[in-house]
């Protein structure tokens, strides 16, 4: 169908290169075959990356946390919540790929409740075990509370997270469950 792409789930890779931000009507067919009970292909809409059972959207533009939460929310999605290694790894290669001198994006690990605790927008429990901090982050909870995925030269891949202010503008990343048909 138009606005989405969908794979045998048996390969990985996914959404060709340079296509256009997704359109309602895609997003909307999209969910549309989500529901449909055969479960062979794994489909994200136009535009996404999948990996494993989750599709990711990269967009180019900047806004605050709450405007980026918004934004993926609108899409049907939520900013990324990472989970393991692996989804670490994909990110760091996939935002490698299409990094331009962009500063960050944000993810969806917050702490901008009273009690400051570290919180995931899908309300996943936070594990400091799994974080991928840079060394000496979090540093500033009571200013930088929310939190960046950093891609360039001076980052350590594998620590590329750090706390930021809410309000300045950076890219995002929004992650939504890919729909199987």
């Amino acid at each position: 169908g138009r606005g989405i792409f969908c794979q045998k789930t048996k390969k990985l890779g996914c959404s060709p290169a340079g296509v256009s931000p997704p359109t309602l009507q895609g997003i909307l067919l999209y969910f549309a075959f989500s529901l449909l009970p055969a479960r062979t292909w794994t489909c994200c809409p136009v535009s996404w990356k999948r990996f494993q059972a989750n599709c990711y959207y990269s967009a180019s533009d900047s806004m605050s946390w709450d405007e980026s939460e918004k934004n993926c929310t609108g899409m049907g999605s939520h900013l990324v919540v990472i989970n393991t290694q692996a989804e670490q790894d994909f990110l760091l290669r996939w935002t490698k790929d299409i990094y331009s001198d962009r500063r960050g994006y944000f993810i969806g690990l917050s702490a901008q409740e009273v009690e400051a605790q570290w919180r995931w927008v899908d309300q996943t429990p936070y594990n400091q075990t799994a974080a991928f901090w840079r060394p000496g982050e979090p540093s500033s909870p009571e200013t930088e509370k929310c939190t960046a995925f950093q891609v360039n030269s001076r980052v350590e891949p594998k620590q590329n997270w750090n706390d930021v202010s809410c309000s300045i503008p950076l890219n995002r990343i929004c992650e939504a469950a890919a729909a199987f048909m």
